[in-house]
């Protein structure tokens, strides 16, 4: 693509989204990767729900695993990336972000109305009862003690995992469902480093397109939404947010 076709889809998307009422963007792994840390979101990532419940070893590998990546997402920070979408939703009548990254760092960039639609990887649950735990306090007191696996404090026969869903569990209902409405009623849609192979996340495009919204794609590589949505731009999102909050400031200024 031609830095001229370039620079012309980044003015026509940066027009959408200034005179958009109801813009809704879906961000995903890419912008997990650009952080330097691990999507632990990812399903190649988890085990099957069955095997972990049944299975201690498979527990103590997960839970090994989560002690070692764990520590790298609480420290990190948010990207060009995060921060170009925080300055987005003051610029633009943003509705909400959708997003498939467990990692929280939209909110610590400040956004809000997020919705995490395979939830966070800062809180570990009882499959017993429901009690929730902050994983740094879960993990602390997994070395104080010694132990491979944690268990509830409250139920004591509970064993914890994130509230993430693995293979075998569905998505967060409420999450999901919001994030169709969302979809259903946006009028300008931007999925930025978002994976759209699965669903329910790869008929979003396909849903805010046939509802009248104009569809986006920023991707640092070819997807197969590319060909029916209304605008791509080729490149990393914290090359591509910032430069789209800029023209959306030049535009609204002209």
């Amino acid at each position: 693509m031609s830095r001229e076709v370039e620079i012309t889809a980044l003015e026509a998307v940066a027009h959408w989204f200034s005179e958009a009422k109801r813009a809704v963007i879906l961000t995903g792994p890419e912008l997990t990767f650009e952080a330097g840390i691990p999507d632990a979101g990812e399903l190649h990532f988890n085990p099957d729900i069955n095997s972990f419940r049944e299975d201690d070893s498979v527990k103590e590998k997960y839970w090994e695993k989560i002690a070692e990546i764990y520590p790298k997402i609480s420290a990190a920070e948010p990207t060009a990336a995060h921060k170009a979408i925080y300055e987005l939703s003051i610029l633009g009548e943003l509705d909400c972000v959708i997003t498939q990254a467990v990692d929280a760092l939209l909110i610590k960039a400040g956004c809000e109305n997020v919705l995490q639609i395979y939830s966070s990887i800062h809180w570990a649950q009882c499959l017993n009862c429901g009690k929730d735990y902050r994983m740094m306090e879960t993990l602390t007191e997994m070395s104080r003690y010694g132990r491979k696996i944690p268990s509830c404090a409250v139920c004591r026969t509970g064993i914890l995992k994130p509230p993430l869903s693995f293979p075998g569990q569905p998505l967060p209902h409420w999450e999901v469902r919001e994030a169709w409405i969302k979809i259903q009623n946006c009028d300008f849609l931007i999925c930025a480093g978002a994976s759209l192979e699965n669903e329910p996340v790869a008929s979003f495009p396909v849903q805010a397109r046939g509802g009248g919204a104009k569809t986006v794609v920023i991707s640092a590589a070819k997807g197969s939404a590319d060909d029916y949505v209304d605008a791509v731009l080729y490149g990393g999102p914290a090359v591509v947010l910032p430069a789209l909050v800029e023209e959306v400031k030049r535009v609204s200024s002209v």
